[in-house]
């Protein structure tokens, strides 16, 4: 999903755990094993970076990335050639996706800080909810924020925002999760002097029992409106008799205007090309790869089905300049995937031992979440291979799992 302002369209992004690094560590070490079946092919010269990458012409093979390891060594079948676009109908050109720069407006939006159970830091509490740290259900980091609720009870617990201007956007955005919840639970911005009634936007609203569901709405200052108090909050149905509960957590109010950065992947959406596939490197023989509409964004989203003990990932190559700082990002879906999905990236040339930055492992079963990198490039590296991959587990044995990936985007941080 993409935000349109003016002549950005901005995807909804949330950093959930990086790992970058320009020299071995101790965790790179430990992995090391199961990247030596991923080193990438090396790959035809690229174009220089102010030239789009073209797809591969139908003469030349796709790179494929090394199969696992068999007991005796057999032929490897000649690959497929990459499809191209056809002559009268080229790809379209993808939508520039941006990332945020600024800083998060809500102090406390993570609830790292100490909470007693008196104080939340930096939110005014509404009426009299109960509520804690809860260290057993963070979304990321440490902890979340739990409120208990009685039947019937609605919640508000607010963040000051002052000093903005008429015609200013932003985006709120965060995870929620809740239990037994009669109405809903939503993120939600007003007016901080003239209240509800002058001004009031909501995100989506999570209801009943649920995990960890992201929600976002873009917040467009109105005339008259200087000072903004954004909510967490729970409105109950009329008549309800259930209590529930309901976390909050990496809750960020983020300026659009600080949005930049085009994206360098091509096909990051999986819109092009047979199986969405199109400038990425084919999969492992044993995984089924096709075009999915359940998609995040656009049409179709990439859906691979694959044994959950296989060491995999496919890769699409991008030309980048040393020294600069850069962010992948993009929406993942799993189910029944033992050891979940994660991001990678490595050198283009001399692969992982040369340079590798790692994200967080996602769940094995999860519903659409955003998934994102952030990393330096290192001097001498001028070509980057980014993987989507699955690392594999030996407790799965041979059951199958299925992973989505949709809606990719490498930026330059600025």
């Amino acid at each position: 999903m993409h935000i349109k302002a003016g002549l950005f369209a901005v995807p909804l992004l949330v950093a959930i755990a990086v790992s970058s690094c320009g020299g071995a560590t101790e965790e790179q070490t430990a992995a090391n094993k199961q990247y030596e079946q991923l080193t990438p092919v090396p790959p035809a010269p690229l174009p220089t970076p102010s030239e789009p990458l073209p797809p591969l012409p139908p003469d030349m093979p796709a790179p494929t990335p090394a199969a696992a390891p068999a007991p005796a060594p057999a032929p490897a079948p000649e690959p497929a050639p990459a499809p191209a676009p056809e002559a009268t109908a080229p790809p379209a050109p993808q939508e520039p996706a941006y990332a945020f720069t600024g800083e998060n407006l809500l102090q406390n939006g993570d609830f790292e800080s100490k909470i007693d159970g008196k104080v939340l830091p930096f939110w005014m509490v509404l009426g009299k909810p109960k509520f804690a740290g809860e260290t057993k259900a963070a979304y990321e980091g440490k902890q979340s924020v739990r409120f208990d609720l009685a039947a019937g009870a609605d919640l508000g617990a607010y963040h000051a925002v002052p000093g903005v201007s008429a015609g200013e956007q932003y985006l709120l955005r965060g995870f929620v999760k809740t239990e037994d919840v009669d109405g809903f639970a939503c993120l939600e911005v007003q007016d901080a002097d003239r209240g509800h009634t002058a001004f009031t936007v909501q995100s989506e609203q999570v209801k009943g029992t649920t995990d960890w569901t992201y929600v976002d709405v873009v917040v467009t200052v109105p005339d008259g409106t200087k000072n903004l108090n954004v909510y967490m909050r729970k409105i109950s149905t009329e008549g309800a008799t259930s209590e529930g509960k309901v976390w909050f957590d990496r809750c960020e109010l983020l300026p659009v205007s600080e949005a930049v950065g085009e994206n360098l992947l091509q096909n990051g959406g999986f819109e092009q090309g047979e199986n969405g596939l199109a400038w990425w490197t084919a999969p492992h023989e044993s995984v089924t790869a096709s075009q999915d509409s359940d998609a995040k964004e656009g049409e179709s989203s990439l859906k691979l089905v694959m044994p959950a003990n296989l060491n995999f990932g496919i890769y699409n190559q991008v030309v980048v300049e040393p020294g600069k700082t850069y962010s992948l990002s993009g929406w993942v879906k799993t189910k029944d995937l033992a050891g979940g999905a994660r991001l990678e990236v490595q050198d283009g040339e001399a692969g992982h031992t040369k340079f590798l930055a790692i994200g967080k492992d996602t769940a094995a079963t999860q519903n659409w979440a955003p998934l994102s990198l952030a990393f330096t490039v290192p001097d001498g590296t001028t070509r980057l291979n980014v993987f989507l991959r699955h690392g594999g587990t030996k407790e799965s044995g041979s059951k199958e799992g299925t992973v989505w990936f949709d809606d990719y985007a490498l930026l330059e941080a600025k």
